[in-house]
């Protein structure tokens, strides 16, 4: 009896147990090795942070364009699109997105391809607008499913919770966020850092190379 309770406690316990700063500076390494100055270069397009799905920004230098929320359940993928008038522009859309009675847009892509797009108006109130829309025929070859799919399966490559990029003024550098004490940083060639703020921060962490920095924040990230 004794010795099964013992494995009852190693199982919890390893069930339970979260991963060291040792482990966690290892998993920075690997994503240094991972990734070079060309393949970390599409962050500076899109940014992501996870909040009910896989929400992706797309950038245009230190400006958001349009946001996306990609989740996966099952045989159903939803994307919900927020600045649809924006999002069309990289992803022409055969269906007319009416944003002065709807401000957000879900795509439901059901296993046959076959699209279900629902509105939210002004209320809050969910209207269905348009039911068996085909994939091909709503997208044409610019698919936003693929693009966010392979978006998404490069971050969960990294093991990121959060990718940010700092706008031009304070330096330009790319921020992964690998739990919300420990930041993975990568400075590109050009950077130059006058914030007082950013020097000393980054001076408490350790540089891996001369375009990754590693460091432990002192209080946890907030949840917002």
């Amino acid at each position: 009896m004794r010795q099964y309770l013992y494995i009852l406690i190693i199982l919890f316990t390893g069930c339970n147990s979260q991963p060291s700063d040792g482990d966690i500076e290892k998993k920075a390494i690997k994503i240094v090795q991972q990734l070079n100055s060309r393949s970390v270069i599409i962050f500076y397009e899109w940014n992501y942070f996870n909040r009910g799905g896989d929400n992706w920004e797309k950038k245009l230098g230190d400006s958001v364009l349009y946001t996306c929320n990609y989740h996966t359940v099952a045989d159903t993928t939803k994307l919900t699109i927020f600045e649809p008038e924006k999002f069309i522009v990289d992803f022409p859309c055969a269906f007319s997105f009416d944003t002065l009675n709807y401000w957000q847009f879900s795509l439901k892509k059901f296993k046959n391809n076959l699209v279900t797009i629902i509105g939210v108006n002004k209320m809050g109130q969910d209207i269905t607008l348009a039911t068996n829309q085909k994939l091909s025929t709503l997208f044409g070859k610019a698919n936003p499913y693929d693009k966010f799919s392979s978006l998404s399966k490069f971050k969960d490559s990294l093991g990121v919770i959060g990718i940010t990029i700092q706008n031009k003024n304070i330096g330009n550098f790319i921020e992964f966020i690998l739990t919300r004490q420990h930041i993975l940083t990568y400075f590109p060639d050009s950077l130059r850092i006058d914030n007082k703020y950013w020097k000393e921060e980054f001076s408490k962490g350790k540089m891996i190379n001369k375009n990754w920095n590693y460091r432990k924040l002192n209080e946890p990230l907030d949840n917002g």
